[in-house]
C-alpha cells in the first residue's frame, strides 16, 4: 500500500475502525517518522508489525482495544523515543513485551487495565525518562521492577483501583525522591502514603587517615575499632602515637601505625558491632570485647600529657604530669 512513498515522514492513519494491519503493511516506509494508529479497533499487534520502520520515533497506538501484543511486535524500532499505548486493555505487561525499544524515552500505558508486571518487563528501557502508570489496576509493585530505569525522572502511579500495601514500598519511596515528578498509588487499608514509616538506614563510616595515624583492632567476634585523626595540636613539633586497646578473653590482633606529623585536632571515630561497655583495669580480663578505648600520647616542649578517647567522644580523663 505504501511501497511507493519512501520519503514519507508523516503517517496519519487515526479513527479509520482499522482492525487489522497485515504482515509488511507497511514496507517501503524506512523513512518513517511518525505513525499515527490511535483511536482505531485494533485487537492485536502482531511479531514485526513495524519491522520496516527502522526510522520511527513515535507511534501513536492509544485509544484501540489491544489486549494482546506478541513479544516480537516492535522489532525493528530501535530508533523510537516515545509509545502511547493508554486507553487499551493490555492487562499484563510481559517480560519480552519492551525488548527491542532500547532508545525510548516516553512510554503511556495509563488506563490499560493493567493488573500484572512481569519480571523484566523494562529491563532493556535504560534510555526511559517518561512512564505513566496511572488509572491500572496494579495491586502490586516488586522492588526490582524499575531497577535498570536509570534515567527515569517522571512517573505516575496515582489512580483509585492502583491499590497496592505501601508499607513494603519503601524502596520505591526513596527512588521517588530522586525524581522531578511522581504521583503515588493508592494504599490498602487505611494506610497513607505521606505518613508511611520507613526504617532509616545507618551506614557504617570506615575511618580514614588523611593525616596521621590509623590504627585498627580486630577481634575473633568481629568486633572492630577504626581511629581516624585529622590534626592534634601541640605546644610545639609533635610526635603522636594512637594505639588501638582492646580487652578480651579471646584472641586479639591489633596493628600499629605511626607516622610523625605536625597536627592540628582530633578526632576519633570507633565502630563496633558488639558494644557491652565494661571499663577494665590492667589486672582485669574480660571474656566479651568491650569499649574499646583509644589512648594518645602527646609528648610536647613542656610536659606530657595522656589524652583518653573513648569511641563515641573525646574526653580528657587525665591531665597532669607522666
Amino acid at each position: 500500500m505504501f511501497e511507493n512513498l519512501p520519503s514519507l515522514f508523516n503517517l496519519q492513519l487515526q479513527h479509520n475502525q482499522i482492525s487489522i494491519i497485515e504482515a509488511e503493511a507497511f514496507r517501503g516506509l524506512g523513512n518513517l517518522g511518525v505513525l499515527r494508529l490511535f483511536s482505531n479497533e485494533l485487537t492485536t499487534i502482531e511479531t514485526d508489525t513495524f519491522a520496516p520502520l527502522t526510522s520511527l520515533t513515535k507511534l501513536f497506538l492509544q485509544s484501540n482495544m489491544i489486549s494482546g501484543i506478541d513479544a516480537h511486535a516492535f522489532r525493528g524500532l530501535q530508533n523510537l523515543e516515545s509509545l502511547s499505548l493508554h486507553l487499551n486493555s493490555l492487562r499484563t505487561l510481559t517480560t519480552n513485551m519492551f525488548e527491542h525499544l532500547t532508545n525510548l524515552r516516553n512510554l503511556q500505558l495509563r488506563r490499560s487495565k493493567i493488573n500484572t508486571i512481569e519480571a523484566g518487563a523494562f529491563d532493556t528501557m535504560t534510555h526511559l525518562e517518561l512512564l505513566w502508570l496511572d488509572a491500572n489496576s496494579l495491586t502490586h509493585l516488586a522492588p526490582d521492577i524499575f531497577d535498570n530505569l536509570e534515567n527515569l525522572s517522571e512517573l505516575k502511579l496515582d489512580g483509585p483501583n492502583n491499590v497496592v500495601d505501601c508499607a513494603k514500598l519503601c524502596w520505591l519511596k526513596q527512588m521517588a525522591g530522586s525524581m522531578t515528578e511522581f504521583s503515588a498509588p493508592s494504599c490498602s487499608g487505611g494506610q497513607d502514603w505521606d505518613t508511611i514509616q520507613c526504617p532509616t538506614t545507618t551506614a557504617t563510616t570506615a575511618a580514614t587517615t588523611t593525616e596521621g595515624t590509623t590504627t585498627a583492632a580486630t577481634t575473633t567476634e568481629t568486633s572492630t575499632v577504626a581511629a581516624t585523626t585529622a590534626e592534634v595540636t601541640g605546644a610545639g613539633t609533635t610526635t603522636k602515637v594512637t594505639t588501638a586497646v582492646a580487652t578480651t578473653g579471646e584472641a586479639t590482633t591489633t596493628t600499629e601505625a605511626a607516622t610523625t606529623e605536625t597536627l592540628t585536632t582530633a578526632t576519633a571515630a570507633a565502630t563496633t558491632t558488639e558494644i557491652t561497655t565494661t571499663l577494665a583495669t590492667a589486672a582485669e580480663t574480660s571474656t566479651t570485647l568491650t569499649k574499646s578505648l583509644l589512648y594518645e600520647k602527646i609528648d610536647t616542649t613542656a610536659d606530657d600529657f595522656y589524652l583518653l578517647t573513648t569511641i563515641s567522644a573525646v574526653d580528657v580523663v587525665d591531665c597532669g604530669k607522666k
